[in-house]
């Protein structure tokens, strides 16, 4: 048994743990306790916002863009030497930025991966993947591109849901939202001011009290099994 088995059965232990579980998919039970995974961005306002509108919409496709510099990510560190940059050490844009896959399903249930293209295209000294685009499906027939870069000097972050009623747009980076109907009419909506550790403290306060939105080992194993038909896509 592995140390991550024999910790995650420990008995009757809340067990909080980074995203993503693994950095290739196993297969593993938990017996004996309740298990999070760090899948953060559940507690922005804005995506909890959207789980709501997006309720009675007749949604036929979802774009996904999460685009930044990996030099820029972190001051104390030359981004060479972050273990985003090894492919061995778990880096690259699939497990890092795992994050849009995982709030993805949550708010749009299962997702089934069509095609992929997983590579590392850029001028970044790296041997992790710095690109990421993934087609496939959510339930309904939903249609889904999402694509994750390393590379873009431009950072987005957003979601464009386009429905038969209106197209959504979420932007993370801005935090708003912008909504136009098929008649033209735009409504928007923006959060001022969003502490940087807000998601943080109430991923961690859910976790510790109502677990009402954490991401539990099995959705975070949902996430794995979708990162697993990727890296089987580009071998």
């Amino acid at each position: 048994m592995s140390y991550i088995e024999k910790l995650f059965n420990l008995k009757d232990k809340v067990i909080f743990t980074e995203k993503p579980l693994f950095d290739h998919f196993q297969a593993m039970e938990i017996k004996n306790n309740k298990v999070f995974v760090g899948y953060v961005l559940r507690f922005h306002p804005l995506i909890q916002k959207i789980k709501e509108i997006i309720k009675n919409e007749d949604i036929y496709f979802v774009e996904v863009n999460c685009n930044s510099y990996l030099p820029n990510w972190r001051n104390n560190i030359d981004y060479k030497d972050s273990y985003s940059s090894h492919k061995n050490r778990g880096g690259g844009v699939l497990l890092d930025l795992s994050h849009e896959l995982d709030y993805i399903m949550w708010l749009f249930g299962e997702l089934k991966v069509d095609h992929s293209f997983q590579s590392k295209i850029s001028e970044l000294e790296i041997d992790s993947d710095d690109i990421n685009i993934i087609n496939g499906k959510l339930v309904n027939d939903i249609k889904i591109n999402i694509t994750l870069g390393y590379f873009s000097k431009i950072s987005r972050r957003d979601i464009f849901i386009h429905s038969k009623n209106k197209t959504i747009k979420i932007d993370l980076i801005n935090n708003n939202v912008e909504t136009v109907d098929i008649s033209g009419s735009k409504e928007q909506y923006e959060i001022d001011n969003l502490e940087r550790n807000f998601m943080f403290k109430a991923m961690h306060n859910d976790i510790l009290n109502d677990k009402e939105f954490a991401c539990t080992f099995e959705e975070g194993m949902e996430t794995m099994k979708v990162i697993n038909t990727i890296q089987e896509q580009n071998v």
